[in-house]
């Protein structure tokens, strides 16, 4: 069997098989990502529309990988969210979001985040990056996005 994927000839992904969560507020930007990560045989096990949702969904349903915007409605962002979800659950994070500043590369690094993407984003770098994410989250690596050990709880 070759690595083509049945449903319309994209590459199978090495996160074939895992289960992801989209926390996003933009209802483009969510199906977008939704329908990359699905066609890469990743399962979507839920998506959230704000940060709050979005811890009780990740804690609930204890996904390998989450999605995460900054930027959403309600009292918290999505930074605040990683950083509430890490303190109990260690999970592979990756922040994407159109918010491209200093300030928030430094936060998102901080709480743990595993890497911090900067929307608009194509399918194809979206996996590229997930899957280079994750295996360095899994294997303990630090990457130069982060060098601190990820989703360290204190």
């Amino acid at each position: 069997m070759g690595a083509e994927d049945a449903a319309g000839g994209g590459m199978r992904s090495p996160l074939a098989g895992k289960r992801a969560i989209v926390i996003e507020d933009e209802g483009v930007t969510q199906l977008q990502i939704r329908r990359a990560l699905t066609k890469a045989g990743i399962e979507i096990a839920g998506v959230a529309l704000n940060a709050r949702a979005g811890i009780d969904l990740v804690l609930r349903e204890r996904p390998d990988l989450v999605l995460m915007d900054i930027s959403m409605p309600g009292d918290i962002d999505g930074l605040d969210a990683a950083a509430a979800i890490l303190a109990t659950f260690r999970v592979c994070i990756v922040i994407v979001t159109a918010a491209d500043n200093d300030e928030r590369r430094w936060r998102a690094k901080k709480v743990g985040a595993c890497a911090y993407l900067v929307k608009p984003i194509l399918s194809q770098p979206l996996l590229q990056e997930l899957e280079r994410s994750y295996d360095e989250w899994t294997r303990g690596v630090s990457n130069e996005y982060q060098n601190v050990p990820p989703c360290s709880s204190h």
